[in-house]
């Protein structure tokens, strides 16, 4: 009866002592002061910005879509984007880059939810004869086992865990912007030099004009010299463009050749594939389905400009998290399982092992001389 009054007692002063010390710990960290770590500026969304006329005044205007560039409806031209948005080593490069975030932010998820794990041990050792091992185990060699299976789980009173997921989720959200712009510029690439490749064979046409119509007035001049109504100087003459003319053209498949390999190297393919490209067949009349002015709120839809708007909105969710990390963290932690030694009664009542009850961490203090002030002057010490 005695023994069991101080048991008791002993339980009671335990209780105490762990009240009192989470009550002190709750207690400065409501002393910590967060002004310093507040966000001073706040994000303004597109949707709040006067759009203008430019852009009332286009809602007939059929807007171009994911794929814009079908409306030249060029199939050499969608056979290389498709193989660029399939193969091209930059855009495989940001591809990872959101794989990445995405298993961060799976991996940040799964910290905001129970924790199963499951615990097997086998050893084989020599139990001491001068503890609390009973015979016939002391001071003999015989097996150690142990079989759990435990649970734990951060109850998050102060949602540090789900704003570090949160900010996770909003990286995740850039890095995919991200790749939306790096294909963006990628397509367009494509599509500047692909234009430009169909130009510069309309300037070879045209330079092989210009140099059938010197060969032609040559050769009328070499005719009417050979009629007799001509001079051998009027054919010089006539004949000084040609060089030009021919290195003009030179100088124009130069170009053509050089923008093939542009292509394949933006495409992710080698030179080889810019030899197979072919004369451009572009229809350039396509409607575009633009306003002749891009206000600030469409120009807010950038992929690039979007991306650091999840940046921001991921570095406020940080500062939440920075902010909760400053209190008490609180689990819970429940354990089952068997523990014997030798293997004859492992599975038994009598083997079974168990637990439930809270695990409290203390918040971590690291400040600095402006933080320590900030404490001094809230808290009065």
């Amino acid at each position: 009866m005695e023994r069991g009054q101080k048991k008791n007692k002993v339980n009671g002063r335990l209780l105490i002592s762990l009240t009192l010390m989470f009550g002190i710990q709750l207690g400065l960290a409501g002393c910590i002061s967060m002004s310093g770590i507040l966000p001073h500026a706040h994000t303004k969304s597109a949707n709040t910005l006067d759009a203008g006329k430019s852009i009332t005044a286009a809602s007939t205007i059929i807007w171009p879509n994911e794929t814009w560039w079908k409306t030249y409806r060029d199939p050499q031209l969608d056979a290389l984007i498709a193989k660029t948005i399939t193969d091209s080593p930059t855009l495989g490069v940001a591809q990872a880059r959101v794989a990445l975030s995405q298993a961060f932010a799976q991996s940040m998820h799964a910290e905001t939810l129970p924790n199963i794990s499951g615990d097997v041990s086998i050893t084989r050792e020599r139990f001491t004869a001068l503890q609390f091992i009973p015979p016939p185990w002391a001071g003999n060699f015989d097996w150690n086992n142990k079989v759990q299976l435990s649970l734990a789980y951060d109850l998050d009173l102060w949602g540090r865990q789900e704003s570090i997921w949160r900010a996770s989720v909003d990286e995740t959200r850039a890095a995919a912007a991200e790749m939306q712009q790096v294909k963006l510029a990628l397509v367009t690439a494509i599509v500047q030099s692909y234009i430009q490749l169909s130009m510069e064979y309309c300037l070879r046409d045209i330079a092989v004009e210009r140099l059938v119509q010197v060969e032609q007035r040559v050769a009328i001049a070499r005719r009417g010299k050979a009629a007799g109504i001509g001079t051998e100087m009027e054919i010089s003459e006539l004949e000084i463009p040609l060089p030009h003319a021919r290195a003009q053209i030179e100088a124009i498949d130069a170009h053509i050749a050089l923008l093939g390999n542009q292509i394949a190297a933006l495409s992710g393919q080698g030179p080889g594939a810019g030899e197979r490209i072919t004369r451009p067949v572009l229809v350039l009349d396509a409607p575009i389905g633009l306003p002749d002015q891009l206000p600030a709120n469409l120009v807010g839809r950038r992929p690039d400009i979007l991306a650091h708007r999840w940046r921001v909105e991921a570095a406020q969710q940080n500062i939440d998290g920075a902010k909760a990390a400053f209190y008490p963290n609180i689990n819970l932690i429940a354990f089952v399982g068997f523990q014997a030694l030798g293997f004859g009664q492992l599975i038994s009542n009598a083997a079974a092992i168990g637990g439930i009850g809270p695990a409290i961490s203390p918040a971590n203090f690291r400040w600095g001389a402006q933080t320590r002030q900030s404490i001094r002057k809230n808290c009065r010490l």
